[in-house]
């Protein structure tokens, strides 16, 4: 108040600082699913939510984006001061996933088009069921698949398999038929035996 008289010695005023709390939301991009937002606090370090998105199809996860400046992050890296307050968003980019290609070989069938061979893309490291038998062959029943073109069944049909080649190569398998069976009556026509 004026007019009254200055104290006899300085004050020292200290201010008091708290740190922003602020939010990341993550975004599923052309992936699907939910994840939970994750809390920080401004200037202590924490490490990202684990993608938790579901992948499109034949796609794995690559990494987080800001769409504002296009900063790239690491799943579960460690960050710090993604923003000063508020909700920072970053959206899950995903890149073709490593595959190869599995061949499948009629071995003297043809399938409705009258080709000898149909492929199927599979991607490494996922189980997959081998795509159904489309071949048919006269005088033939199909039982499965092989590696070598001989005569015994190493894959069934739709058999779940993993890993049959490595990335980028092609593994080749050829049907296997068995010949039909059948049975010859003879007929007397009112003869005898």
């Amino acid at each position: 108040e004026f007019g009254q008289p200055m104290p006899a010695e300085n004050f020292v005023l200290t201010a008091d600082w708290t740190p922003n709390a602020y939010t990341v939301h993550f975004n599923p991009g052309e992936g699907s699913g939910e994840m939970p937002d994750q809390g920080f606090t401004y200037d202590v370090p924490q490490n990202l939510t684990a993608n938790a998105f579901t992948a499109p199809e034949m796609m794995v996860f690559d990494r987080w984006t800001n769409a504002v400046d296009s900063t790239t992050y690491a799943d579960c890296e460690t960050v710090c001061n993604l923003t000063t307050g508020g909700v920072f968003t970053l959206y899950a980019t995903w890149k073709d996933a490593p595959s190869y290609i599995v061949a499948f070989d009629g071995a003297g069938g043809t399938n409705a088009t009258g080709a000898a061979r149909y492929e199927q893309t599979v991607e490494c490291g996922k189980p997959t069921a081998l795509t159904a038998n489309r071949f048919a062959r006269t005088g033939y029943g199909f039982s499965g698949w092989n590696e070598d073109g001989g005569s015994t069944v190493v894959y069934t049909n739709g058999e779940i398999v993993t890993d049959l080649a490595t990335a980028g190569a092609t593994n080749d398998l050829y049907a296997v038929w068995t010949p039909n069976r059948y049975t010859v009556v003879f007929n007397g026509m009112n003869g005898t035996y």
